[in-house]
């Protein structure tokens, strides 16, 4: 068997970016587990909000943080008071003081071509008991139907479930 390389960091500096932007010399592990529990709170805390990825910047003290989603209402709340509520909790989440987090929601144009929200469609038809190879042609469909040049699905898992153990 050949070297296993991380996609994303194969790609990195080529077509994907950095998912937290910051330097630490002394506190490198503390940032990075900071890093982790704010995206752990906001994937629990935004689970039906289609959130495709959380970017996080660090200067200094401050901290922002990035929310890529495909339904921007649902994060930012009537009049703004969810997104308000969201900022005070990340704040403790975070351990920072009061107005050094920011929170900046960015809508996802097309979400049929973001491959973390085709698959959370998927996985949330086949909680819905819906039958998985018609959730794959479906979302196989729209995605080619939006513009993607190729598409790659599979259902292991579910396939296993229904041939049996090997």
């Amino acid at each position: 068997m050949g070297q296993k390389v991380y996609p994303t960091g194969f790609r990195l500096g080529i077509t994907e970016n950095w998912r937290s932007r910051w330097f630490a010399e002394k506190d490198y592990a503390k940032t990075l587990g900071n890093d982790l529990e704010i995206r752990k709170y906001l994937e629990k805390r935004l689970s039906r909000a289609a959130v495709s990825r959380v970017e996080i910047e660090r200067a200094g003290d401050k901290v922002k943080v990035i929310i890529l989603t495909a339904r921007p209402g649902v994060v930012i709340g009537k009049k703004g008071a969810e997104i308000d509520t969201l900022r005070t909790e990340l704040e403790k989440v975070a351990g920072v003081s009061k107005g050094q987090l920011s929170v900046d929601v960015v809508e996802i144009k097309r979400p049929e071509l973001d491959a973390n929200l085709v698959a959370q469609s998927i996985a949330e038809q086949l909680e819905g008991r819906v039958a998985f190879r018609r959730a794959m042609r479906k979302a196989v469909q729209s995605a080619r139907k939006a513009g993607a040049k190729a598409s790659v699905s599979s259902a292991p898992v579910v396939s296993a479930a229904r041939d049996g153990p090997s």
